[in-house]
């Protein structure tokens, strides 16, 4: 009732060169109500289950789901923070990223918190059929127009990671200079000067 969440994860493309992290559900209450503060808590339209049968919605942020469709012509039925967790990898079966750049996933999420925006080249699809955009995009929102997820000051944070031993290449961060298996830093990343992996 009192915690917003997000997921963030990666366009299911194994080439070592694919890059950066890719927001699939915004941060948002997921349950039937949402508070507000010195009110009653209010009906909540991006809820995630039906709170009569328990049942998940399969597309509550549907504007996401419709806005992937339209920027890359692939149909996305799916959307949510709880589908994303429970249904990613299922709509080309037996079809899992690897080489997962982890490090660059843990910045993304970073940008997202500090209000930065998407950085196109980690959303980028130029080239790609549309069997290939269907399995990198995965049958969920890539959302490319970030909006800010910090409401209040005193607002508390976290990013918890799930994943596997098989991260790759996953370097492109502020700070670093080694370029081996990696693509030409993005323009968004070399500019944020605020960030030092090397350093921290």
């Amino acid at each position: 009732n009192k915690m917003r969440f997000s997921a963030f994860g990666y366009l299911n493309d194994s080439n070592v060169l694919r890059d950066g992290g890719v927001l699939r559900a915004r941060q948002k209450f997921v349950g039937p109500m949402s508070p507000v503060p010195g009110k009653a808590a209010q009906t909540n339209g991006l809820n995630e289950w039906d709170p009569n049968t328990g049942q998940f919605i399969p597309n509550p942020d549907s504007k996401d789901a419709k806005a992937t469709t339209d920027a890359f012509g692939i149909t996305v039925q799916d959307s949510g923070v709880m589908n994303y967790l429970n249904k990613f990898g299922q709509i080309t079966p037996g079809t899992y990223k690897s080489k997962d750049p982890v490090g660059e996933l843990y910045y993304a999420a970073l940008r997202y918190y500090r209000n930065l925006g998407n950085v196109p080249a980690w959303t980028d699809m130029t080239g790609a059929n549309g069997t290939t955009k269907t399995t990198w995009i995965d049958g969920f929102p890539v959302i490319t127009n970030w909006d800010d997820p910090i409401q209040y000051s005193c607002q508390r944070n976290f990013v918890l990671g799930i994943g596997d031993v098989y991260t790759h290449a996953d370097r492109n961060v502020p700070g670093n200079s080694v370029t081996a298996n990696e693509p030409a830093m993005p323009a968004e990343v070399t500019a944020d000067k605020d960030v030092n992996a090397v350093t921290a």
